[in-house]
């Protein structure tokens, strides 16, 4: 049997969005966050799988989790490139969902968003992350004198392609990103053998991978972004008509139209982001 990868987007909502997975989402919550006071209850704000989830591959299928102190955790697999920016927006449409018109804002609860990166990241970003480890944690600080300004936002990075070399991660945590960075059969069956909720959710990925409608939305999922990031095809193809150079143009602007990140748009060209627009207006 294939096995489905556990990072694909569709694929990781499935496993942890119904409340029979409430174990495997504490246990992966607790593993990552290493709170003081136990998370003893989650609750899934948003388990629906929208209908047009194939054709649309801008839905986001990501996890809106409230905890037991009305805490928000928003997580997701992410398979895309506008990594800081993106999380940051989702970060703020879940803390603004707290409030409705007339409440106070001490009735705020801290938000905390949560990614799982399966692909390296652009040079532009990879200098904020921790150096040598999988885990980058982020809250708002000053910038003079280090003093947090706030517990209201919290980010946390999770890079796999550091996994491998990151020798400071916890025992659980290293279980989670070996599962989550495409696990071969025996991956499976070693991880299972560890932990029993480990093994909980291997079952369950066994399970999602045996079923052809899952596989089927699944398998759409990758192959759309895998066409977003080679970006963009028909760019490809005229631009390769005119030259290497206009090939380089011809893709940066079809990446810029679909809302791709400049940073990793001026990192692809070789170029500083300030003389991206003159760059490309002068060809």
């Amino acid at each position: 049997m294939r096995i489905l990868n556990p990072s694909n987007d569709y694929v990781f909502k499935i496993l942890f969005k119904d409340p029979e997975g409430e174990r495997r989402l504490l246990a992966m919550l607790t593993a990552i966050l290493e709170p003081r006071v136990p998370i003893v209850s989650v609750r899934v704000l948003n388990p629906e799988i929208p209908a047009d989830v194939v054709a649309d591959k801008a839905i986001v299928l990501d996890l809106l989790i409230e905890l037991e102190d009305k805490s928000s955790v928003d997580i997701e697999a992410m398979p895309r490139f506008e990594f800081t920016d993106r999380v940051l927006f989702y970060w703020s449409k879940a803390h603004a969902r707290q409030l409705k018109r007339g409440d106070d804002f001490d009735e705020l609860r801290p938000t905390i968003s949560i990614a799982w990166m399966a692909s390296r990241l652009p040079r532009a970003r990879r200098i904020a992350m921790t150096p040598g480890r999988v885990h980058s944690r982020f809250r708002v600080q000053n910038v003079a004198t280090n003093a947090e300004l706030t517990d209201q936002l919290e980010l946390h990075f999770l890079e796999l392609s550091k996994r491998r070399s990151d020798a400071t991660l916890s025992p659980a945590l290293r279980r989670w990103a070996r599962f989550f960075d495409r696990p071969s059969s025996a991956d499976l069956d070693a991880l299972a053998s560890e932990d029993e909720i480990m093994a909980d959710t291997v079952t369950k990925l066994r399970t999602i991978s045996d079923d052809d409608q899952h596989a089927r939305i699944a398998d759409a999922r990758e192959k759309g972004e895998v066409a977003r990031r080679i970006g963009l095809g028909a760019a490809y193809r005229e631009g390769e008509k005119r030259g290497v150079e206009k090939t380089r143009v011809a893709m940066a602007r079809e990446m810029l139209r679909r809302g791709t990140d400049r940073a990793f748009v001026a990192d692809l060209l070789g170029i500083p982001d300030a003389e991206l627009d003159g760059f490309l207006a002068e060809r």
